[in-house]
């Protein structure tokens, strides 16, 4: 809406009375609001009067009347004696208002402006104060130095009327209710539209009992009007319609579709009418309306049902798929692994911090950070210093050392061999076997180099030393195989690379067995102890690149069934999930040439200009990115941003969790439908 002039008496006309600005400043109503404002204002009497007041604007504000008729500042027209500074007025068409101030005896204060000193003559504002404003007081500025205010002699011919009993209150220093606060009109309208809805409950019963008439209620509907034309009316109304109704929903049954037609029905024919109409489709509407609102609120509650039910079962089944890799994430972890946040959480916060931090330079540095993280723990378990370069010669020094056990190992005599060596041997021929049962005839070389280990390993007994000495040299063919076929992807290198390692493996069992056998259990776990720190030596070896060891080749022995434990076994665990994460890092994390020479352009061009701003912005944009890189990488930034979270979107889920309660509250809702549709609003 807004405040509009007549064109035509925007000018008092000759002989008119120039104050009167009945036609001027009126707030613009709708058709329907200018009906219903002019039922209203008819009922104030003098006090609807437009002369000096936008009596519109108050009307479609729902601005209240205090007990003494004053109305708030906020529509005081310019031609009001007290036309103030809290008009909305002040200040349109060059007219400025006044200001009141409040004494410390509660009383009021009134400054006119020159704009009401134009208007309206000093005698004639104090003539008004003492009949309409009796307790407060007017504070006339000092006279100009020509010995008088600047008026208009024709304008203050005419005398301030107060015989209409214009609205004129201020701020309130006489009201009982500041209402010219917006907070406290919307306050004001929301509690009397609440009270509305009683008094309405009320009226109904009485017209149910003969105390109240149709007439009765359209006079109220009329009254009321003002009111529920305010957003704050209608929504105190519909909330006590709705809380008002809420209990019903206790009642058995009433969360039926059935029950809610009864509900809607009792509570359509206690709505007053305004005619023999209305009191006949009253109930029937609020059946009609009180059944298919609650059809609706059941399926929307299903709905809402189903796709909680849903999101938490994807949800459970996220968390059970990914559990192993999860457990294998917070292990690596600990031991200081990192990976790029929206490998394992590609939240929008990670991703957007990712395309800051760039996302080829993030899974590079945690590349980087990674490949200390393996040499470390490989190191560690080999006995080495965690800083140790892991070379060539450092691995043969490892073994040379557990190897040193040997030697008494060797003193261990005779060993016969039992049923499960026996076993273990059968295991080595078992693939070949059963190729060669499945097509006759296909034979390979290494099938035959395979049955010649087997043979040569079918012993009945052998000397300690003897198996010492073969295991070594069937772990070194094993090993030279197990390259061959790296290099060359030939089959018949990596058969008979595993058959040789798997020899070996049998020889060292059965020394294991035989010295438990002896009694010797300090040199049997010596033994083991060697053995492991052997085997894990040229595992190591085999995934040795430069002076790095390769956790994906780790990952791969792990993935053809090689026995993993301890550091090895985390770091080939975490590659085989984290593959890219922990690739060997092909140099430093690279720097967009881009990015280096638009901004060290930039801070070159600040520094030779002067221009610190520029210098700072630049030196702060090429810095950014490394700073939160450095950030999603920290344990800190792990722990927030790569922390996987398989919970659906809160918002979400809070909205269909609103939206379960639909069967609850669509009743109550849907019964004040009826009741605006047929004016008892």
């Amino acid at each position: 809406m807004s405040w509009q002039d007549d064109p035509v008496a925007s000018g008092a006309p000759s002989g008119a009375d120039p104050l009167d600005f009945s036609n001027r400043y009126n707030t613009r109503l709708s058709p329907q609001q200018e009906q219903a404002f002019q039922a209203w204002s008819q009922k104030l009497g003098p006090h609807g009067s437009s002369y000096d007041y936008d009596m519109r604007g108050a009307f479609a504000a729902g601005a209240g009347q205090a007990a003494n008729g004053h109305f708030p500042d906020t529509f005081k027209k310019p031609n009001h004696p007290t036309f103030s500074d809290q008009s909305q007025y002040n200040g349109v068409d060059g007219y400025q208002g006044g200001s009141w101030g409040k004494q410390a005896d509660g009383s009021w204060t009134f400054t006119p402006s020159a704009s009401t000193l134009r208007l309206h003559s000093p005698e004639d504002l104090q003539s008004y104060f003492s009949q309409v404003e009796p307790g407060n007081k007017l504070i006339l500025p000092a006279q100009s130095q020509s010995g008088g205010w600047q008026s208009d002699p024709v304008v203050h011919s005419t005398p301030i009327r107060t015989d209409y009993g214009s609205p004129v209150a201020h701020a309130d220093p006489n009201s009982a209710t500041p209402v010219s606060s917006e907070i406290g009109a919307m306050l004001e309208n929301l509690r009397a539209g609440a009270g509305k809805y009683f008094v309405d409950l009320g009226r109904g019963i009485g017209q149910k009992l003969g105390m109240v008439n149709y007439q009765d209620i359209a006079e109220a509907r009329a009254r009321d009007a003002p009111l529920m034309a305010t957003t704050a009316g209608r929504v105190g109304n519909i909330g006590a319609g709705v809380i008002t109704t809420a209990p019903a929903m206790a009642i058995p049954g009433a969360n039926t579709v059935a029950g809610a037609a009864a509900i809607g029905g009792i509570t359509g024919a206690l709505q007053p009418a305004a005619s023999t109409r209305e009191a006949i489709t009253n109930p029937v509407l609020g059946a009609a309306v009180g059944a298919g609102a609650q059809y609706v609120g059941q399926k929307i509650g299903q709905y809402a049902s189903n796709r909680l039910a849903a999101r938490a079962a994807d949800q459970a089944e996220q968390t059970s798929t990914n559990s192993a890799r999860d457990a294998v994430l917070e292990e690596g972890r600990r031991a200081g692994y990192v990976v790029p946040p929206t490998e394992v959480n590609p939240s929008a916060t990670a991703t957007a911090l990712e395309s800051v931090s760039g996302k080829d330079a993030t899974k590079q540095a945690a590349q980087a950070i990674n490949q200390k993280v393996t040499n470390k723990l490989v190191a560690t378990d080999l006995g080495l210093p965690p800083t140790q370069p892991i070379t060539q010669e450092a691995l043969a020094q490892v073994r040379q050392q557990a190897g040193q056990v040997y030697q008494e190992v060797k003193q261990a005599g005779t060993i016969a061999t039992d049923s499960q060596y026996l076993t273990d041997l059968t295991k080595i021929t078992n693939a070949s076997d059963e190729v060669a049962k499945a097509f006759p005839g296909a034979t390979t070389p290494a099938a035959d180099k395979i049955n010649t280990l087997v043979d040569s390993l079918s012993q009945d007994q052998f000397s300690a030393a003897q198996a010492l000495e073969y295991t070594k040299r069937l772990r070194q063919q094993a090993s030279a195989n197990f390259s061959l076929a790296a290099r060359s992807a030939d089959p018949e290198a990596r058969a008979l690379a595993q058959a040789q390692s798997q020899g070996a493996d049998a020889l060292e069992e059965m020394i294991g067995r035989h010295l438990e056998t002896q009694g010797n259990p300090e040199l049997l776990q010596a033994f083991q102890d060697a053995r492991t720190t052997i085997a894990k030596s040229y595992q190591a070896q085999a995934a040795l690149k430069g002076g790095n060891v390769n956790a994906q080749r780790l990952a791969q022995q792990l993935q053809k069934g090689k026995p993993m434990s301890d550091g090895f076994g985390l770091v080939a665990r975490f590659a085989d999930h984290f593959g890219e994460a922990t690739k060997l890092p092909k140099g430093g994390v690279g720097v967009s040439k881009l990015a280096a020479t638009v901004g060290g352009s930039g801070i070159v061009a600040g520094l030779l200009t002067g221009n610190v701003p520029l210098a700072a912005a630049s030196a702060v944009g090429t810095v950014t990115p490394y700073a939160v890189r450095q950030g999603i990488l920290s344990g800190a930034g792990q722990r927030v941003l790569a922390t996987p979270n398989y919970a659906p979107n809160a918002l979400g889920t809070l909205a269909l969790k609103g939206l379960q309660q639909a069967p609850n509250v669509a009743l109550p809702l849907g019964l004040q439908a009826p009741r605006l549709a047929q004016g008892n609003q």
